[in-house]
């Protein structure tokens, strides 16, 4: 089955323009004719869905997001088998965090409160729900900021269950480098402290109104370089953000996992902490004012567009992507 605009799978959506697709996926703008609302749906593309290993990660992707319930979680709805499989999501009318970080301007600190405050309640749920879950692709492009001064978390392509850690094979890392851990990059085992240093470097990003990494288009460069290189402390480049607020977000991006707040729990309470030391207030407002100014110029419906991330961007990197001349276990001794 081709996927098209005004095709109906499992008898009840009725797909309306195409968001974005990437290397497995394609999401529709959908309605749901049993309740005329809007929804999101992903649907494996069409040239991977005989791929058994393609399959088996959407099913992952289905479990995991079916299963956790929290407000600031995309919620999954539905899902089915029509032509392959396809997920049901809750539609939320805003963007995400990258149309922000693209922008080059900073967040006003009422609205970066709010952000971090409803990540931090996020991960928490997803990181102590039943068994755990690792999300492993925090990033800008994975948090949606709603109209109404929201901001979820989405995508669980990449999840991982808690209960069976592992480390990643030292050849294969697989995210987007600009917010791997280097624990991660390093295909050492990690836990939920690699997803608490995505959402640091999400959250520096947008309180800095630019990105924290220069552009590299060689991702073997860029690993190397990740992995020896110390973090820009916020205050440097954004002396408008206070200390304390600065401090936990540094804390986020410490090379050391263990330098890191324990879990998602003690992050979102140094931020409450933070907060309050430095008279920040969390205003949803001030986020809406910010999503929707973003959004004004965008056409309505979006025209469907293939979402082509460079390589530097989201990877599956194979030893790292090094030299052969260079060995793979040199990198992860740096630093």
């Amino acid at each position: 089955m081709m996927d098209r605009p005004g095709a109906i799978l499992g008898r009840r959506y009725k797909l309306e323009y195409c968001l974005g697709a990437g290397a497995m996926a394609r999401v529709w703008c959908a309605t749901d004719l049993h309740t005329q609302e809007r929804v999101a749906i992903k649907r494996v593309l069409e040239t991977v869905r005989d791929r058994a290993d393609t399959t088996e990660r959407f099913f992952d992707e289905i479990r995991v997001t079916r299963t956790v319930d929290h407000p600031h979680v995309a919620a999954g709805l539905d899902h089915g088998l029509d032509g392959g499989p396809f997920l049901v999501l809750e539609w939320v009318d805003g963007v995400d965090a990258h149309a922000l970080v693209s922008r080059n301007e900073r967040v006003s600190l009422g609205a970066g409160a709010v952000i971090a405050l409803d990540l931090a309640d996020a991960l928490s749920a997803v990181h102590g729900h039943r068994t755990g879950v690792l999300h492993r692709d925090i990033a800008p492009g994975n948090v949606l900021l709603s109209r109404d001064g929201r901001a979820l978390l989405s995508d669980f392509g990449l999840s991982r269950w808690l209960a069976c850690p592992r480390a990643q094979p030292a050849h294969i890392v697989v995210g987007k480098l600009g917010y791997l851990a280097p624990e991660v990059l390093r295909g050492r085992v990690h836990g939920v402290r690699a997803d608490l240093y995505g959402l640091g470097a999400t959250l520096w990003e947008l309180l800095a109104g630019r990105r924290l990494w220069a552009h590299e288009t060689d991702p073997a460069a860029r690993a190397r370089a990740w992995l020896r290189s110390p973090r820009t402390p916020l205050a440097e480049v954004a002396p408008e953000v206070p200390g304390h607020l600065a401090a936990v977000v540094d804390r986020c991006l410490a090379m050391d996992p263990a330098a890191r707040p324990a879990n998602a729990r003690a992050l979102r309470d140094a931020l409450e902490r933070a907060l309050t030391r430095d008279r920040i207030t969390p205003c949803r407002d001030e986020l809406a004012c910010a999503v929707w100014t973003a959004t004004k110029d965008l056409p309505s419906p979006q025209p469907a567009r293939r979402v082509r991330r460079s390589r530097a961007e989201y990877v599956t990197v194979s030893a790292l992507a090094v030299p052969k001349t260079i060995r793979p276990q040199a990198i992860a001794a740096a630093g």
